[in-house]
């Protein structure tokens, strides 16, 4: 058998998304006997998109057939755009061996959905206000965004960082802008000053039309926003400095009318006693809080864990602020004694008498009927941020681990919903997250219920406050809720995991939690 030769008419082949493109195929049989031919659309992408008319010719000893191949890709962002290679392959349905292939290429348009957010609208300063850019890609192709800022009358001067984003299908980048006055007033009420963000795609030619509203066009976002700069002074300012001036002066007034009283030194305190009323109290399978009455004029304690033979081990400083500390790490129902002692500078008290305290025996596991949400003891074994105590609420005092690490700050915990987080997780360092936040002041979400939702989806859901973390505050005016899914060791997993928490939060970002 000889090989057909294959020609099509064009090689490049233009054609929008939801439109339709043709090119025309001939098929030359140089053999000597009457040949049929199978005519198939082959490449990635492009062969779901082609049909062939016919998809089977007869063709004559040293004569030619021809075929159409119509190329129809799905509208809106269903097909990516850019240039597509394809090839068309021609196979004698006698021998399969027998076959050529012609190639070209498929320009499919690309079709715009950019849409931008300014977090918070309207900021508020003497000199400066704060804002955080959100800009989602929900196009056809990845778009690389020029962010810039102005205003009207030319009275603000702005930073952004990062002013180039990269956008990836269905992506979302973020952006802080810092806008700040260039004419501070002394006196006088708030002046509310407007501005415009947009996003210019590099190598774009300057828009046609004009921008549509709340948001701009869809190959060009725009978002409006406004600084309300306020006085340097103003009324309440001017009085607490008259009050301060005042209160000084009669500071003064008193310390030159009456002598100092000499104040005893820690040395002539002498020891301090021993704590009393030490109590240890079960706080889960896992953990002990030992807490004791505060001793006056001290400058930390020690709680010293009180072995069965009388001897002491595990010995942990707290400051003398406090008058409590958490054990955690321990095994389930576990009797576990401590004694505590106070310390004056460098005189030590006595130790308290040993009081014991048992930890909670493990709950059993959930039925599959639960919802697959996990037990109390499951969190807090996997070490998932927010998991409950045994008792399904969160725990209300801080861990010994995490009581002193930096940048743990605690949460109250009556304001918090079952399941939070209520300290830093030093573990996510550097980790990704995919995540949406919200200012409890201000949401109707509920934040246990949006936990409880995203959790039956995926098991690596938590939520904490952004207080915990002071990288993610974004600079907004108030505390937040951040729910996410996480950890991930990269920003493209958690980009990834961005559309499990649509299913319950409006948006997603991808970030990290940094203790």
């Amino acid at each position: 058998m000889t090989d057909p030769i294959v020609s099509i008419d064009l090689d490049h082949v233009a054609v929008e998304p939801g439109g339709q493109a043709s090119v025309t195929v001939t098929v030359r049989n140089p053999g000597t006997i009457v040949e049929g031919y199978q005519i198939e659309v082959v490449g990635e992408g492009v062969s779901q998109w082609a049909d062939v008319l016919p998809p089977e010719v007869s063709v004559y000893p040293q004569q030619e057939a021809t075929a159409v191949i119509v190329f129809s890709p799905p509208g809106g962002t269903g097909a990516p755009g850019g240039t597509w290679p394809f090839g068309i392959r021609v196979r004698s349905t006698e021998d399969a061996d027998a076959s050529a292939v012609a190639e070209g290429d498929l320009e499919i348009g690309k079709v715009f959905g950019l849409q931008a957010k300014l977090l918070p609208v309207n900021s508020s300063g003497r000199w400066n206000g704060r804002h955080v850019i959100q800009i989602t890609n929900w196009g056809n192709s990845p778009v690389t965004l020029k962010l810039s800022a102005t205003d009207a009358d030319q009275a603000l001067g702005f930073m952004i960082r990062p002013d180039v984003v990269e956008l990836p299908l269905g992506g979302t980048a973020t952006a802080r802008l810092w806008a700040k006055t260039k004419s501070p007033t002394l006196r006088g009420t708030a002046t509310r000053i407007p501005f415009t963000v947009a996003g210019e795609r590099q190598g774009a030619p300057p828009p046609q039309a004009p921008p549509t509203p709340y948001g701009g066009s869809l190959d060009r976002p725009t978002v409006d926003g406004a600084f309300n700069q306020k006085p340097i002074l103003t009324k309440t300012s001017v009085m607490v400095a008259v009050l301060a001036l005042l209160g000084i002066g009669g500071g003064v007034a008193w310390l030159l009318t009456h002598p100092l009283v000499e104040e005893s030194t820690f040395a002539e305190l002498g020891p301090p006693p021993a704590p009393a009323a030490v109590k240890v109290d079960a706080l889960g399978p896992e953990s002990l809080r030992v807490g004791w009455a505060a001793v006056p004029d001290v400058t930390a304690y020690t709680v010293v864990e009180v072995l069965a033979d009388g001897s002491r081990t595990g010995s942990k400083d707290v400051t003398a602020t406090d008058n409590a500390l958490t054990f955690e790490g321990l095994k389930p129902a576990t009797e576990v004694c401590y004694a505590v002692q106070a310390k004056r500078d460098k005189l030590l008290g006595p130790f308290s008498e040993k009081e014991c305290g048992t930890t909670a025996a493990l709950a059993a596991s959930p039925s599959p009927t639960d919802g697959g949400s996990g037990s109390p003891s499951e969190s807090a074994s996997t070490g998932d941020p927010g998991s409950p105590s045994e008792s399904g609420e969160p725990s209300q005092e801080p861990t010994s681990a995490t009581s002193t690490g930096p940048g743990n700050v605690p949460v109250n915990p009556s304001k918090v919903p079952t399941g939070a987080a209520t300290t830093a997780n030093p573990d996510f360092k550097g980790k990704w997250f995919a995540a949406d936040f919200w200012d409890p002041n201000v949401s109707i979400f509920d934040p246990a219920d949006r936990l409880a939702k995203l959790q039956a989806v995926d098991k690596r859901a938590g939520i904490v406050s952004s207080d915990l973390y002071p990288q993610i505050t974004l600079n907004l005016q108030a505390t937040n809720w951040v729910l996410f899914i996480g950890p991930f060791d990269t920003r493209a997993e958690a980009e990834a995991a961005c559309p499990t928490v649509k299913k319950v939060q409006p948006g997603c970002l991808s970030i990290q939690l940094d203790p």
